[in-house]
C-alpha cells in the first residue's frame, strides 16, 4: 500500500439524512455497491462504541423526534469525535481505498450540525416519504405506538427536514417518490454532484433483511391502503396543522373517500374441517357468553363463543383475558394453519382476539361502526364458516357477498351492516390481528 499517497487522499463524507421507514437502508445497500464507497455494517447509531442516543432507547422506537432533545444535544466534548473514530474502523476494513465515507441514521436530521462540528468535506443527501405511506409502515414497526404518536413524528420529520434543505453544502435533494418513479434521474443527480460513476439503485438482498428485492419499488398505493378510516381520520387531524410543509414537498391532505379500503380478498382456506367442528357445537354452548350481545346493542341478534382475547383496560367485554382452552384445543390445528397463512400476509403480528359469531336467521346487524382501542387498531378479519347468497354484508354503503373458503379483513372503523334474510343461521369466525 502507497502511505505518502493515502496521505494527501481527501476524503469526503456522505449523510443521508433520511426519516425512518423511508427506504434509507436501500439507498445505503445501493452505496456499498460503488468502489469508491465506503459503508458501515449497519446505520452508524447501531455502530458497536456509539455515543449517542439511539432510536431504540426511551421508547421511542420509530418515533425519535417525540423527544428531539435526547437525540440533537451533544452530551459530552468527545462524544462524536468518539463515534467518528469508531465509524472509520470500520469504513477502512470495509473499503481502505474509497473516496467517499457513507453513513445513515434516521435520527441524523435532528443533528446535522454535530456532524458539520465533527467531520470534514461533508455532503448530506437529504431526503423525505408521502406522509401516510410512512405512517402505516410504522404503525406495523410499532404497534405500541398510538396514531397520534406517529402522526406527529411523521410531520415532524416533513419539518425538520424542510429546515435541513437550507444546510450549506454540496447536497442533494429528492423523495422517495423520486427514488421510485425517476430511478434514472436520482442516479444521473448522483454520479453527477458526488462524482461517484458507478452508482446505481440496486441492492443487495443477502446483506440486509429490511431490502426485500434488488430493484426500487414503489410501495406508496400498497401501504396508503392498508390505513383504516379511523387511522386517516386522526393523520388528518395533524397533517392540516402544517400544509404549507406538505406542499413544499409535494403532498397534499388525502380525504378518506380517497384512500384505503372497504373489504380486501386476503387468502383462501379450505374450511371443511374447521365447519364441521363448528355444527358440532352444542346449542348450549352458544349461549355461554352473552357479554357482546347483551353489552352492544347492534349484535342483540347474535350469540358469540369467545376462544381467546387479549384484555382491553377499559372494556367492558374484555377487561380480562380470554382463554377457552376446550375450543381452542377443537380448533388448534386450524388455528396454527391460519396463523401462517396471517403471518406470510401481514409479515409481522400476532392473533390477539378469536370469536366464533352466530346471527339468526331473517334477522340484522344494523348499520353501526366499531370503536375503541383494540378495535381501532386491530385487522378485523371475517372466515365464512356457514353462510350464503341472501347473506348481505355492507361496507361504507357498498354491499359485499363474502364467500366460504376465503379470508376477508375490512376497514371495521367504517360504517357497516349484515342482512340475513334467509331461513339459516350465519356464521363466521372473526380473527383480530394485531402488529
Amino acid at each position: 500500500m502507497d502511505i505518502e499517497h493515502l496521505s494527501d487522499k481527501i476524503i469526503k463524507h456522505l449523510f443521508l439524512l433520511c426519516p425512518n421507514n423511508s427506504a434509507s437502508t436501500f439507498i445505503q445497500e445501493s452505496f456499498r455497491n460503488c468502489k469508491k464507497v465506503a459503508v458501515l455494517d449497519d446505520e452508524g447509531q447501531f455502530t458497536p462504541g456509539f455515543q449517542s442516543e439511539t432510536s431504540r432507547n426511551h421508547k421511542l422506537n420509530h418515533i425519535f423526534t417525540l423527544e428531539p432533545r435526547l437525540f440533537e444535544n451533544q452530551n459530552g466534548l468527545n462524544e462524536w469525535h468518539a463515534n467518528e473514530y469508531y465509524w472509520d474502523q470500520i469504513w477502512n476494513k470495509n473499503n481502505p481505498d474509497a473516496d467517499w465515507k457513507f453513513e445513515k441514521s434516521p435520527p441524523n436530521i435532528l443533528r446535522p450540525h454535530l456532524i458539520l462540528d465533527c467531520f470534514i468535506n461533508v455532503s448530506f443527501i437529504i431526503m423525505v416519504r408521502n406522509p401516510y405511506a410512512m405512517a402505516e409502515s410504522i404503525l406495523r414497526a410499532n404497534p405500541n405506538a398510538s396514531i397520534q404518536d406517529i402522526g406527529n413524528h411523521v410531520l415532524n420529520c416533513l419539518t425538520i427536514q424542510r429546515k435541513n434543505c437550507y444546510l450549506k453544502g454540496n447536497n442533494l435533494i429528492f423523495t422517495y417518490e423520486d427514488m421510485c418513479d425517476r430511478p434514472e434521474w436520482v442516479e444521473t443527480q448522483i454520479k453527477t454532484k458526488f462524482e461517484i460513476d458507478d452508482f446505481v439503485l440496486s441492492a443487495n438482498t443477502d446483506h440486509h433483511s429490511k431490502v426485500k428485492s434488488n430493484s426500487v419499488k414503489n410501495y406508496n398505493d400498497e401501504q396508503i391502503s392498508r390505513l383504516k378510516k379511523y387511522h386517516i381520520i386522526e393523520l388528518n387531524k395533524i397533517f392540516s396543522t402544517a400544509t404549507d410543509t406538505l406542499d413544499f414537498w409535494g403532498y397534499s391532505i388525502l380525504e378518506v373517500n380517497e384512500i384505503g379500503f372497504n373489504v380486501d380478498e386476503l387468502f383462501e382456506h379450505d374450511i371443511t374441517q374447521l365447519k364441521e367442528k363448528v355444527l358440532s357445537i352444542s346449542e348450549e354452548d352458544w349461549f355461554k357468553f352473552e357479554k357482546r350481545n347483551e353489552s352492544f346493542i347492534e349484535h342483540n341478534s347474535t350469540h358469540s363463543i369467545c376462544l381467546y382475547s387479549e384484555a382491553e383496560e377499559g372494556d367492558d367485554v374484555y377487561s380480562e383475558k380470554i382463554k377457552n382452552e376446550e375450543f381452542l384445543k377443537l380448533f388448534g390445528d386450524d388455528l396454527k394453519a391460519l396463523n401462517e397463512k396471517y403471518l406470510n400476509k401481514y409479515k409481522s403480528g400476532r392473533i390477539s382476539r378469536i370469536l366464533l359469531a352466530r346471527l339468526d336467521e331473517f334477522s340484522k346487524i344494523p348499520s353501526h361502526n366499531d370503536s375503541g382501542i383494540h378495535l381501532n387498531y386491530c385487522r378485523r378479519t371475517h372466515i365464512p364458516i356457514v353462510t350464503n347468497d341472501d347473506v348481505e354484508f355492507y361496507v361504507d354503503n357498498k354491499q359485499y357477498s363474502f364467500k366460504e373458503n376465503m379470508v376477508y379483513e375490512f376497514d371495521n372503523t367504517k360504517k357497516h351492516a349484515v342482512y340475513n334474510n334467509s331461513e339459516h343461521k350465519r356464521i363466521h369466525m372473526i380473527v383480530d390481528w394485531r402488529y
